[in-house]
């Protein structure tokens, strides 16, 4: 294990396996914290992930944060930026929420788009869980999902509509069927999800 200390702006908290799909093998992932204490934050984001679907959103919303950490806007800014990376040190996912009283709000949530691995969202996801749990929150709120990801986060994470009688729309999930998904993943992945941050 590493500690949870700051390595180029990113904060490892959570550590676990997802799979190669090529052979099947466990690649050892970290989900890191990003601080939003430089301007090389933003500038991390567009080198690793260029052509990443949300990339300019995410980017945005670090340097609004960095803004907000150095007072420069007078507001609030609850929310928070994560990585996935390899042993490598190569992004493979990102994700971004916003803390809300009792549950949390899953903004964006993007894996790189290739055949190498297999279960990187889910991993992401579930560890965001962890973080719900921590945090003694109840449930994880997606407010407005990409209409392509509505099967995979109903069908393989275990969300479900806000409103059932609309095909479409905001999504969630509890504390009691996050803790099913985090159980399934680790079985997907044979691999516990480890809170690294003492």
């Amino acid at each position: 294990m590493i500690s949870s200390v700051s390595f180029g702006k990113h904060i490892p908290i959570m550590q676990s396996c997802i799979k190669n799909t090529k052979n099947n093998n466990s690649v050892p992932v970290t989900l890191s914290e990003v601080d939003c204490m430089d301007y090389e934050d933003v500038e991390t984001m567009f080198k690793a992930c260029p052509n990443w679907k949300y990339t300019r959103h995410i980017a945005a919303d670090i340097h609004n944060k960095y803004c907000c950490n150095y007072n420069l806007y007078d507001i609030e800014y609850p929310y928070n930026f994560y990585v996935l990376k390899d042993s490598e040190e190569n992004i493979i996912g990102f994700c971004e929420t916003e803390d809300c009283d009792s549950f949390i709000n899953l903004e964006y949530l993007e894996t790189k788009q290739n055949d190498k691995f297999k279960y990187a969202g889910q991993t992401i996801l579930a560890m965001l869980g962890k973080i719900l749990q921590k945090q003694n929150k109840d449930s994880i709120f997606i407010p407005n999902p990409a209409s392509g990801a509505i099967d995979f986060y109903t069908q393989k994470c275990g969300f479900w509509p806000v409103d059932k009688d609309r095909e479409w729309g905001s999504l969630i999930i509890d504390e009691k069927a996050m803790s099913a998904l985090i159980s399934d993943v680790e079985a997907k992945t044979n691999s516990k999800i480890v809170d690294i941050t003492g």
